[in-house]
């Protein structure tokens, strides 16, 4: 079965990435499945998973 989680507020600077990178790292840890989608423009997500959780020699393919 899968479950979706969405987590969204409409004012800004509320924390709302950091909420999300942090749960979907606890997730992966705790060995669950997770797909983290980053609609932001930015890619701020995607730029704090690089930097922060994936290993100096694994890259992510800039899209």
């Amino acid at each position: 079965m899968t479950t979706s989680i969405t987590i969204g507020n409409f004012k800004g600077g509320v924390g709302k990435t950091t909420t999300c990178v942090t749960f979907s790292y606890l997730l992966n840890k705790a060995h669950r499945k997770t797909l983290l989608i980053d609609f932001d423009p930015q890619g701020n997500a995607s730029e704090i998973i690089e930097k922060h959780f994936l290993y100096s020699n694994k890259k992510i393919p800039k899209v």
